[in-house]
């Protein structure tokens, strides 16, 4: 059920006892891709088969994880690999024990594996809008209960497994690829999330050679992205004082992962940087936009190098009236020792999440602390990823001009 063959079996038309199996069989040997995409041959003596207890008309034999099999690998007419792999030839003893030509019988072997998920990744909208759900099978699969759901999932939050509704399914032209949306009227307890793991539903689905899907198949990891969303407040009280004065006009402060800030007593722009979505986010866009660099791997196979992560925060703030205030931009590495809890010269932001926040502390270019007021304020926040740009706020309209309103104490 994990979509790597783990067993070979032989049907004869009558039954085998042990000393047919001894005296008369030698070995059997098959051929089947290797974790390289190589198609070796595999020999089995007699003595490793075993007649299988529920029938006395079958022999068969259980892959040691020795042998290194392909994994994913469900159909017998991959393109993928050499047309060779799939064949069995057994071996008969002679009264010499020597084997020839004639002593052996060849095979082609049957389908008997049902497909399994290969790769599935989630692109979230945190219930604000339409999730999009894309699963990649191990060959080509058929809705074998229509009008239902074929996939049930369980949350990372409560482990509840629960029938996963979807708004609709699009299937790609060889039906190794399906693609499911989830609107806003899919009820949130039965939406999808990061992390989250998915399986095909028993006997929902089945593959081309009428494969179908066991009980209690295995549950697959949904990685995901959430949509990047950047923090800051329409107010904010603050006290002018001394030890304000004696502090910097901006502050690029590195908060916990998922904080509260800015908090009510402070101004700027925040947004959370780290973790197994930010690291999605990038691959998904190595995939769109850098194909010939991560062709035929799967999400899991791509690496990202940290010393390739920028992040980017801009501030420009005006008076309502349009006068320049202060303004100050950031770009941080990845790398950036900050992002370790240790006391390393190097951080790993993918490994140690934090909140980045561009803090405000209430003065003009000239050091002055402004009065109460509302200020017009102008943000850019972006990360990128060797050259390539992964997000920008000021893509989307209205995320990147805000109005504060600032009252001094």
């Amino acid at each position: 059920m994990d979509g790597r063959m783990d067993r070979l079996e032989l049907y004869f038309l009558g039954n085998i006892t042990q000393d047919y199996l001894k005296n008369t069989i030698d070995s059997v040997c098959f051929t089947w891709p290797d974790t390289l995409a190589l198609t070796p041959k595999y020999c089995v003596s007699h003595s490793a088969l075993s007649i299988d207890s529920a029938s006395g008309r079958r022999l068969f034999y259980d892959l040691p994880k020795s042998f290194n099999i392909q994994p994913n690998l469900t159909e017998l007419n991959s393109l993928q690999f050499d047309k060779s792999y799939g064949t069995v030839v057994l071996y008969y003893k002679t009264e010499s024990n020597s084997i020839v030509k004639n002593d052996s019988s060849e095979v082609q072997m049957k389908d008997g594996m049902a497909p399994v998920i290969k790769e599935a990744s989630l692109k979230s909208t945190q219930g604000k809008g339409t999730d999009t759900l894309l699963v990649t099978f191990s060959e080509g699969v058929l809705e074998n209960q229509e009008g239902t759901s074929i996939f049930e999932f369980k949350s990372l939050k409560d482990s509840a497994i629960r029938e996963l509704r979807h708004s609709t399914i699009q299937w790609n032209l060889t039906n190794t690829q399906a693609t499911l949306t989830f609107g806003t009227e899919v009820d949130k307890s039965q939406r999808l999330f990061p992390r989250d793991s998915i399986r095909l539903r028993a006997l929902a689905t089945k593959d081309m050679e009428l494969n179908k899907v066991p009980e209690n198949s295995l549950f697959h990891a949904v990685p995901g992205t959430y949509p990047f969303t950047t923090f800051t407040n329409s107010s904010a009280e603050f006290f002018a004082n001394d030890s304000l004065k004696r502090m910097p006009i901006f502050q690029l402060l590195f908060r916990p992962f998922e904080s509260n800030s800015p908090s009510s007593s402070e101004m700027g722009i925040a947004i959370d940087i780290g973790g197994q979505e930010l690291e999605n986010a990038v691959k998904e866009t190595l995939r769109d936009r850098r194909k010939n660099q991560v062709e035929g791997l799967d999400l899991s196979e791509i690496v990202v190098e940290p010393e390739k992560l920028f992040f980017s925060l801009e501030l420009q703030i005006f008076t309502n009236h349009g006068a320049y205030v202060a303004s100050t931009q950031s770009e941080t590495p990845c790398t950036d020792s900050r992002f370790s809890s240790l006391s390393a010269s190097k951080g790993n932001c993918l490994s140690d999440s934090k909140r980045l926040f561009l803090r405000w502390n209430f003065m003009s270019v000239d050091h002055r602390i402004v009065g109460t007021g509302v200020f017009i304020v102008k943000t850019l926040v972006a990360i990128s990823y060797d050259g390539l740009v992964i997000y920008r706020n000021d893509q989307k309209s209205g995320e990147s001009i805000y109005s504060w309103g600032v009252f001094r104490r």
